[in-house]
């Protein structure tokens, strides 16, 4: 098998349902070539998290190698991220006074790595810092300060903090199924999502991305060109099915079956067509005869969980005080997004919060091109350029690992190498200290 490993970019999603590997190449800073895709059922996740290494490394392994015999190549260096409820998000902000007249990159440096010298509990670090606008001499709005004469500097941030345990574990699981994660670094999953999903006209006007996993759902608002908050809820797909086996006193298994077969969220009869299935009968629950589940009776029992769920977003959002800058509305993504009609009852519940405004809402999923396995991203999309038929794994489900290739994508081509810490070069302290987080 050809090692050319090092001119490939490889994307590792861990999650809590699936592990997902996708290897590709480079074509332009915006855009790659899918080469190589596997991915298996995960065992050793729970909620984003690493609770039997064991088991999340046979997963990982088993991904990789399924993305190593399609791509024909050998996989060593990965790009991945991570969720949980153990993440943290605040906006602060920062300040630094000039010595010089002028504001240099190594200002704005040290200005963020500033941020993060502030009290942090012990089993916490730092995930990202994201700059949302500076300001030179109290003058706010500015984009990027570079060069700009002035003799105070400020910036309010975006800061993601996580626990360093689960971080920690997922980077040990990577490592023992033979693999190196590119700069000891994970990225935050509904950011990753977002750099596949969202346009820059969204992200302008104002979105809110919520990712529905398995365990977990993502949120991630953007207004004014820039992330403004993020979160993780501990709710999901499996929230959805532990509701229906609760009700149809069926398995957890079969629950997920029936699930997959009936699955609509506000059903209506003069669009949706209607489907029946006989369950199991048990004793004392109609023996012999079998229980019938109509799909709107289905949708009676699912959807009352899922207003829940959109509607705790909608809470989390207006509490930030950024419900009005929803302008460009909501994408949904992740594998809850596949439920027919789900994008109905958040438009509902949005819209019905927001005074009655008329919240678009759209189903986001990654475009990539069947014939030549080309990625499109959000801001080169066109409708002179997409393509006309999609790959099979241009599904909401794929986001997460599309967005790290994107990322890693960019920052190669820009930056000039993958091995980078806070745009510069690491020491070899540096090396040493990122290894030693991702080993112990």
């Amino acid at each position: 098998m050809a090692d050319n490993s090092k001119d490939l970019l490889v994307g590792l999603d861990v999650g809590s349902s699936k592990v997902v590997c996708a290897v590709a190449s480079s074509i332009s800073p915006t855009s790659f070539r899918i080469e190589g895709l596997g991915e298996c059922q995960s065992h050793g996740i729970r909620e984003g998290t690493v609770v039997d290494i064991q088991g999340a490394v046979e997963s990982i392994r088993a991904a990789v190698d399924e993305a190593s015999q399609t791509a024909q190549t050998n996989i060593r260096n990965v790009v991945a991220g991570i969720s949980g409820i153990h993440i943290r998000t605040d906006n602060v902000t920062q300040q630094l006074i000039i010595k010089s007249n002028e504001i240099e990159q190594r200002d704005i440096d040290q200005l963020i790595e500033n941020s993060q010298e502030g009290p942090l509990a012990p089993s916490m670090r730092y995930l990202d810092v994201i700059p949302l606008e500076y300001a030179v001499d109290f003058n706010w709005g500015i984009v990027s300060p570079l060069g700009m004469e002035g003799k105070k500097l400020e910036a309010k941030l975006h800061m993601i903090t996580a626990q360093s345990g689960p971080c920690v574990n997922l980077n040990k699981a990577i490592r023992r199924a033979g693999l190196e994660l590119i700069d000891s670094q994970l990225c935050f999953n509904p950011l990753a999502a977002a750099s596949a999903l969202l346009s820059p006209e969204e992200k302008n006007l104002g979105v809110a991305l919520i990712d529905i996993g398995a365990d977990l759902t993502d949120v991630a608002v953007f207004s004014n060109g820039v992330v403004q908050y993020t979160s993780v809820a501990p709710f999901g797909g499996q929230t959805i099915t532990d509701e229906v086996a609760i009700k149809t006193q069926l398995s957890n298994e079969s629950a997920e079956e029936l699930k997959h077969r009936l699955g609509q969220v506000k059903f209506d009869p003069t669009k949706d067509v209607d489907g029946s299935f006989v369950m199991p009968a048990y004793p004392g629950l109609g023996q012999g005869k079998g229980r019938v589940l109509t799909k709107q009776a289905f949708s009676d029992i699912i959807n009352p969980r899922i207003q829940d769920m959109f509607e705790n977003i909608y809470y989390k959002i207006r509490d930030k005080g950024l419900h009005n800058q929803l302008s460009h509305g909501v994408v949904l993504t992740g594998g809850g997004a596949c439920l027919p009609g789900i994008d109905r009852m958040a438009k509902e519940v949005f819209s019905m919060h927001l005074a009655g405004r008329d919240i678009n809402v759209r189903i986001g999923r990654p475009l990539i091109s069947f014939e030549t396995g080309e990625f499109f991203a959000p801001e080169d999309y066109s409708t002179a350029v997409l393509p006309s038929q999609l790959t099979g794994y241009s599904t909401p489900q794929h986001a997460a690992v599309m967005g790290y290739l994107y990322d890693l994508n960019r920052k190669v081509l820009t930056q000039g190498s993958r091995i980078r810490s806070k745009g510069k070069l690491k020491t070899a302290a540096e090396y040493l200290k990122t290894w030693f987080l991702g080993n112990f």
